[in-house]
């Protein structure tokens, strides 16, 4: 527990939260406070932990391009989307190559679409109840894994729509979990 800088904790909680908090408090907690400086717009601190809400409405365009968090992300999602993107826009092209029969990548496509629409809205679920890192760990490895073994596996039907199903549920999960993380370090805003 710190006691080091109880002012500081008087500073930035609100409330009944002052008082009680004091004690409560670890050296990692308050560490986390000072990291979020002027972001930081309200926080409570319960036996379970401290419970911060972060406000960066004021950042401006400069600001967030010197902000190493933001060139995280940036590459984290730019990184992660690129193969899901080549996917997204030429399956049927790539799928033409060795697939005569246009019907069957038409439903492919629209198989895929309907499940990346459906992760869009189960991988924010999967978040909250493992964390970011796990559910992006999760996505990365099996998107990984279906970029360097999708041409190998191209030729045969059933693989080459399980394939392009799982590159979109991909895509729909990194978009659906990277705004949660956006609004948790910046704000809603």
């Amino acid at each position: 527990m710190i006691e080091a800088r109880p002012d500081f904790v008087q500073q930035t909680l609100f409330g009944d939260d002052v008082k009680r908090s004091v004690n409560q408090i670890s050296v990692e907690d308050h560490k986390l406070l000072i990291r979020m400086g002027n972001g930081l717009k309200r926080a409570r601190v319960t036996e379970e932990g401290i419970y911060a809400t972060s406000d960066w409405s004021w950042y401006n365009q400069r600001m967030c391009l010197t902000d190493k968090n933001f060139w995280k992300i940036f590459s984290m999602l730019t990184l992660s989307v690129t193969y899901c993107f080549f996917i997204k826009m030429g399956n049927k092209i790539f799928g033409s190559i060795y697939h005569d029969n246009d019907a069957f990548l038409t439903v492919t496509s629209m198989e895929a679409y309907f499940f990346a629409a459906s992760a869009r809205m189960l991988a924010p679920i999967l978040m909250q109840k493992i964390g970011f890192f796990k559910t992006y760990g999760l996505v990365l490895i099996l998107q990984t894994f279906l970029a360097f073994t999708f041409v190998y596996v191209a030729y045969e039907k059933h693989l080459f729509r399980a394939y392009v199903i799982l590159s979109l549920v991909c895509e729909g999960s990194h978009f659906s979990i990277f705004p949660p993380l956006s609004g948790a370090i910046y704000g809603p805003v």
